[in-house]
């Protein structure tokens, strides 16, 4: 297991579902203290990061930290997304945050945590100790 050092607890940026049945095109522009994890519910997109190409499906997870993201698709597809800062140390972080996480075996789990953190975030927006421990629990599945 690699590890994560934070230097303060993640903020809650933004946290939603999205569905688009008219084709999807944006640019994530690269944001160093920014970390996105986002659960691809249906159909597909394909994104461009650090040169690489790469389909995005029902069942994928992927993750957006300090990079550039381009996304595009001309077919329906939902995602459930989480934004959060976070503040890690740099030197006494080993892990990398992987862009495409191709069908989990626990997708499951990823898209439970997703859709809590967009839960709590409606209810209790205040709540950042839990809205924290849940992204930190999110990465935690992300990592293995």
């Amino acid at each position: 297991m690699d590890d994560i050092v934070f230097c303060s607890l993640p903020k809650l940026i933004f946290a939603h579902k999205y569905a688009d049945f008219n084709g999807y095109h944006n640019h994530l522009p690269k944001s160093s203290k920014q970390l996105e994890i986002t659960a691809q519910t249906e159909g597909e997109i394909n994104v461009e990061y650090d040169g690489n190409h790469d389909t995005v499906r029902k069942g994928d997870v992927t993750c957006r930290y300090n990079n550039d993201v381009y996304i595009n698709t001309e077919k329906y597809h939902s995602h459930h997304t989480v934004c959060f800062t976070i503040d890690i140390d740099e030197k006494k972080t080993s892990f990398v945050f992987p862009a495409v996480i191709h069908s989990p075996a626990n997708f499951s789990t990823c898209l439970h945590l997703i859709d809590k953190i967009i839960q709590e975030s409606i209810r209790n927006p205040e709540n950042t100790l839990k809205l924290s421990g849940l992204f930190i629990q999110l990465i935690g599945e992300v990592e293995q």
